[in-house]
């Protein structure tokens, strides 16, 4: 059997999804992003913010795009796949989504650590997906006003020592 197609996924999407068991014996659970996107696996990434790891044979991370954060967890034999990461990782994973009581989670198949230009191209394409401001069509027609710029001698700047 061919595995189903991994979505390339901000965070934002899965921490918002709403999932659902499947009924059928051979079909996948799945859930539905915000977009009404129908997902089984994903391939996201962030930094991990957060590295747990069982004796009874459960490992997780938190990853963290800066549009969400994610749980992805990893039973026995997959454990291994967290055995290299540590907290300020970026990393690529590929897997399968699940719910538990906390939430949507990812199940891990494939981590890999990213390269700093692998994880600035990531970066990219969120701000990309979801760093557009949306412009109402009467904004549009008009034309947009002079920028005004402040001399430094305008700002006040309040600072607070910090001990």
């Amino acid at each position: 059997m061919k595995p189903l197609r991994a979505f390339n996924l901000p965070l934002k999407e899965l921490e918002s999804a709403v999932f659902f068991k499947a009924k059928e014996e051979y079909t996948p659970h799945y859930a539905i992003t915000e977009k009404g996107q129908r997902v089984s696996r994903v391939n996201v990434w962030g930094i991990v913010t957060r590295t747990f790891e069982s004796e009874n044979g459960f490992a997780s991370i938190s990853l963290d795009d800066f549009t969400g954060t994610i749980d992805v967890n990893a039973f026995k034999d997959d454990m291994e796949l967290f055995s290299k990461i540590k907290k300020g990782d970026s990393v690529k994973v590929i897997g399968k989504v699940r719910e538990n009581n906390n939430g949507v989670y990812v199940l891990a198949e494939g981590v890999r650590k990213l390269s700093f230009k692998e994880e600035l191209l990531h970066r990219a394409k969120n701000i990309e997906a979801f760093g557009k401001i949306p412009v109402k069509a009467k904004e549009k027609k008009e034309k947009p006003d002079e920028t005004e710029f402040m001399q430094a001698s305008e700002l006040s700047i309040d600072r607070k020592v910090i001990e």
